[in-house]
């Protein structure tokens, strides 16, 4: 190239790019350090002399000091602040995190961070459940701060956080939200699973200050809130804020139609009783040994101790699975792994019959199909059921519950009537763990049924519910109505079974 040339050609260059600059930033440091005790200090709300003295009070109670004087640990700490406060904006946008330009970290690290910013205080969460996130509810967070002992800036950081994710959620209430949180917060399922179960609270606003509501603390809250997500969500899409339509729909008709049967549908469940009753008590004392699964084989054997079922009170069969399985022996002569001796048997009324007659009864909760198999003294031929690997407990009624819940079953059946109708209300359905204490719990209690008396009352109000045998007969869509019945009760069961015992 000739000197013309490049001339001509350092002309052309300074033509187009003399004018403009390019600017670089370059950063270059390795991976920052995140100490965990110094990060729970910070989001605790400590400074960082006082996070000092605490690691220098540990340091000197430790046989082997490592971390140097109280110097070093002040400078390490403030450098550890200092981080922090320059993270906490990526912390807020955790996606962001993975491509900060400033701070590189490990998989583990970045983790830690996000997990330990969004973690809540159960106490905080209580108080904010039920609330509207405004900013004029933070700013009574100061009395929150004083009450809780808590440090006031820890209260904003996670009302601030539960704000945030709340804005996302609510902005699509017909998704899985723990598909949302997740996704747009990097959040673990556990802990997103956590915010979707308080966010269900606080999108509906439940009133909780009622004083037999506020003995439920946050994570018995959360259990019933997820009870009531699962059965009375649409069953398409898990873990959405809103309730079923249809099933809100259904169970505010059948509140016109079961009230014109609640003789027939009460005659139904006490027939249930009855005939579980009869055919699995006929002489006063029975003995069944426990029941165990031979994990090889799938075949039932009889392990340990005998149980006794009685007649005359409250009937229970409990069935326990086991992995140490011995031969099965005739119930007439049971010899089980310590020797022990039956209490008493009959041969009346063999083991295959209360089974049988058992069986039929049994809760979806039965449904996975494991097939186990019982000889006893009276037929060689096995009697085949299905259970699961959930001991199950059959709890009937005896006489005098039997005709208290006769004569109470009607003011019960129309609590629970009145509650499904007030799904389609909004400002109604916010009272509802209120209503089921008052007008399903205590009947209950005032009727001295146990919590597995009322499990089994609901469980044959699921099973014998039927358009045809309570002459519903102009009720349409009939099987969608029935699964959304038995879909509600489930939902009332699982939630009075779970607080039944606390409130």
């Amino acid at each position: 190239m000739n000197e013309d040339s490049y001339r001509n050609l350092l002309a052309n260059y300074n033509q187009f790019y003399g004018k403009s600059k390019i600017l670089f930033d370059v950063f270059v440091s390795d991976p920052i350090p995140v100490n965990t005790f110094i990060y729970k200090s910070w989001l605790d709300g400590l400074t960082e002399r006082e996070c000092a003295s605490r690691r220098d009070a540990i340091d000197k109670m430790s046989s082997n000091s490592t971390t140097g004087s109280w110097q070093l640990l002040l400078e390490e700490t403030e450098d550890q602040y200092r981080n922090f406060s320059l993270l906490q904006t990526a912390l807020e946008h955790p996606k962001t995190l993975a491509n900060h330009s400033m701070f590189q970290m490990d998989l583990i690290s970045r983790r830690l961070l996000i997990e330990g910013y969004y973690e809540f205080d159960d106490y905080l969460m209580r108080e904010l459940i039920g609330r509207k996130l405004t900013s004029g509810q933070r700013r009574d967070l100061d009395d929150t701060s004083e009450k809780l002992k808590i440090r006031l800036s820890t209260c904003e950081r996670q009302f601030d956080n539960l704000k945030r994710i709340s804005r996302v959620v609510f902005t699509d209430v017909k998704s899985n939200s723990i598909d949302l949180i997740t996704n747009e917060f990097s959040l673990s399922r556990d802990l997103a699973k956590k915010y979707a179960r308080v966010l269900f609270l606080c999108f509906h606003r439940f009133d909780l200050s009622h004083k037999r509501v506020n003995v439920l603390n946050t994570q018995e809250l959360m259990r019933a809130a997820e009870q009531v997500m699962s059965y009375w969500g649409d069953p398409m899409k898990l873990y959405c804020m809103d309730l079923d339509i249809k099933l809100k729909e259904d169970v505010r008709d059948l509140k016109v139609y079961l009230s014109k049967e609640t003789d027939r549908y009460w005659r139904l469940i006490k027939s249930r009783y009855q005939s579980t009753s009869s055919s699995s008590s006929s002489t006063a004392t029975t003995v069944v040994p426990p029941l165990t699964t031979n994990t090889s084989t799938g075949n039932l054997n009889v392990n340990q101790s005998p149980r006794v079922l009685t007649g005359n009170s409250s009937q229970q069969l409990m069935m326990n699975q086991s992995s140490n399985t011995v031969p099965t022996p005739p119930l007439t002569s049971v010899s089980t792994t310590n020797s022990a001796t039956p209490i008493a048997t009959s041969t009346s009324t063999s083991a295959n019959n209360i089974m049988n007659s058992i069986a039929p009864n049994l809760p979806p909760i039965f449904s996975s199909q494991q097939q186990i198999t019982m000889t006893t003294a009276s037929s060689s031929t096995p009697a085949n059921i299905s259970i699961n690997n959930f001991a199950q407990i059959i709890a009937l009624l005896n006489n005098e519950k039997l005709k208290a819940m006769d004569s109470k079953f009607k003011s019960l059946l129309k609590g629970i009537l009145a509650i499904g109708s007030n799904l389609s209300d909004s400002k109604e359905f916010r009272n509802l763990f209120e209503d089921i204490i008052e007008k399903i719990i205590d009947p209950l209690k005032r009727m001295d049924l146990t919590r597995d008396e009322t499990d089994t009352f609901f469980m044959f109000m699921v099973e014998v519910f039927s358009p045809e045998a309570l002459i519903l007969l102009s009720l349409s869509h009939k099987d969608r109505v029935v699964q959304n019945w038995k879909s509600f009760i489930e939902g009332i069961r699982e939630i009075v079974k779970y607080i039944y015992e606390i409130v």
